[in-house]
């Protein structure tokens, strides 16, 4: 995930492709994860489909699981940019190609994460019968998290960051409900807190922590005094302050480095 890409590119990209890159993805998907194997970290996923063959039906082995559920979380990152960018009737087509990517592998994910995902689904399915963009936004995000916590262990994906843009545009989403949802974005920041604490541990050097640290006051500051256009432009300020951090990003032993 690109923290810092434009918003109209990333949705642009995904109008064009959202039909066939489903099928495409879902038939190179055991490639696509890439190295799962080289993690002696036990995950989630590893527990789930250990000892299974990849043909055994209902089965996905860990590195085409995260593969899949990594397609998936860039639909649902799509679809929260584009449901606070875009008119309410624009965002069918992301809607049914982010609900579509996980058809096929919310039956391998243990059972209180899918019931959340299908929690999450149902929940951008009321707003976008409701007309309201902005609660497809939060349904989104919640979807979106979701599917990062389930590839979780995949090699080149520095969960925590990836968690970070997640929350980022969640707080983002919590300044455009009516009036502006400050609890749930005071709650969003105290998670984005917790993955930042993880995350400032493995960097290679100091570069760009202390800014970072201050953005992440600015945004408590905004909440603070409820200031909608001040805690959208601390959390456009943090999204665009991540993907250079990536870069310096140390992944755990035995995982590759993030891509750039």
């Amino acid at each position: 995930m690109k923290g810092a890409a434009t918003a109209a590119v990333l949705i642009a990209a995904l109008l064009c492709s959202c039909s066939s890159k489903t099928a495409g993805d879902s038939s190179s998907a055991g490639g696509g994860g890439g190295g799962g194997g080289g993690n002696p970290a036990v995950t989630v996923l590893d527990k789930l489909t250990a000892g299974t063959k990849a043909d055994t039906p209902g089965k996905i082995p860990p590195p085409a699981l995260r593969a899949q559920l990594n397609f998936a979380s860039e639909q649902f990152e799509a679809l929260t940019i584009a449901a606070l960018k875009l008119p309410p009737g624009d965002l069918t087509t992301l809607r049914l190609a982010a609900r579509s990517s996980v058809e096929g592998v919310r039956g391998a994910l243990p059972p209180d994460l899918a019931a959340q995902l299908a929690a999450a689904l149902a929940k951008v399915d009321l707003a976008a019968q409701q007309g309201k963009p902005e609660d497809v936004a939060l349904g989104a995000t919640e979807a979106w998290r979701m599917t990062l916590m389930g590839a979780e262990g995949d090699p080149d994906m520095p969960l925590p960051l990836d968690l970070l843009i997640n929350a980022a545009w969640r707080y983002t989403a919590d300044t455009h409900t009516l009036p502006p949802d400050w609890h749930d974005a005071s709650q969003t920041l105290a998670f984005a807190y917790k993955q930042w604490n993880t995350a400032r541990q493995r960097f290679r050097s100091d570069t760009g922590i202390r800014t970072f640290d201050d953005t992440l006051v600015a945004m408590q500051e905004a909440i603070g005094h409820q200031d909608v256009a001040a805690a959208r432009a601390a959390a456009e300020r943090l999204l665009a302050q991540i993907d250079p951090l990536k870069a310096n990003y140390r992944m755990p032993a035995g995982q590759a480095s993030p891509a750039r």
